[in-house]
């Protein structure tokens, strides 16, 4: 029997890796906030959900400082605390994402409900599984947009998560679809549409290195090539260029050559976000 009490399920240490992060201040025991700064946590395709479905897998990260987190794998819940200077990407979430008290981050999400609580100044690309799934409470100064990554396996995270619309189809992404619980009083919006990136392109990831449960290295493409909706931002969905014959990387960074990852499928995945329908890469 395993440590998660499931046959086959996640031992001691594999259940450690999925809990992340400093020290949360406890006052009254006398414990003091320690973040956890300049780090990598990585949880790579293949590590969650993907490894022990039906289990509930979840993750959890709090009190990190300029740190890059990379959930990579689907899961069911994910929650996010106390996080300063991050980026965090956090791959199909079946449940709900957690955001507490993150400030000047950049997050990318995918999930059925996305909720936010005394976050500040942060950049958001999402993908939304329901209508007003993003849920934004006593936070401010959010710019949000549609998800904008690709890397090895998401195709297939996708699928696990029963996301498609049937009625549409397709997945579809509501990622402007936002419900405020403390807008501000004097009218106005606690957040504004990312502006578009010009070039169309998804940030594109590869994982280079995996260093045992929680940490390894994560670079992006140079010349990204996967297209769908606009880069960074606006929740308008433009088209997938035609005939594109596509890699996950042709260069990393600094010029080093790469191998051929897995071709990107155009017809993989559909999303229709904002009356628009368009065929959007994930790389399978």
């Amino acid at each position: 029997m395993s440590a998660s009490g499931v046959e086959g399920g996640p031992d001691a240490e594999e259940l450690a890796s999925f809990t992340w992060g400093g020290q949360r201040a406890r006052p009254r025991k006398g414990i003091e906030l320690v973040m956890k700064k300049d780090a990598t946590y990585l949880k790579p395709p293949g590590s969650l959900l993907s490894k022990w479905p039906g289990l509930g897998v979840g993750v959890e990260v709090e009190c990190c400082e300029n740190c890059n987190i990379y959930i990579l794998d689907a899961s069911e819940r994910v929650q996010v605390s106390e996080c300063i200077n991050c980026r965090i990407v956090v791959g199909p979430t079946c449940g709900s994402v957690m955001l507490f008290e993150c400030k000047g981050c950049t997050i990318t999400v995918a999930s059925k409900q996305i909720r936010l609580r005394d976050c500040v100044d942060c950049d958001m690309r999402v993908f939304g599984a329901a209508h007003e799934c993003v849920v934004i409470e006593t936070s401010k100064k959010l710019r949000i947009g549609a998800w904008d990554l690709a890397y090895a396996g998401l195709a297939a995270q996708f699928r696990m998560t029963g996301w498609v619309d049937e009625a549409a189809g397709k997945y579809v992404n509501h990622s402007s679809a936002i419900h405020d619980f403390s807008p501000p009083s004097g009218g106005g919006k606690n957040w504004a549409p990312l502006a578009a990136d010009p070039t169309g392109c998804w940030c594109e990831l590869v994982v280079e290195e995996v260093e045992g449960l929680t940490g390894g290295k994560v670079a992006a493409a140079a010349k990204p090539t996967t297209t769908g909706n606009s880069g960074a931002a606006a929740a308008a969905d433009a088209p997938a260029k035609p005939g594109l014959l596509s890699r996950l990387l042709s260069w990393l960074f600094g010029g080093k050559k790469s191998e051929p990852s897995a071709a990107v499928d155009l017809a993989d995945v559909k999303i229709q976000g904002d009356a628009k329908t368009t065929q959007v890469c994930i790389v399978s």
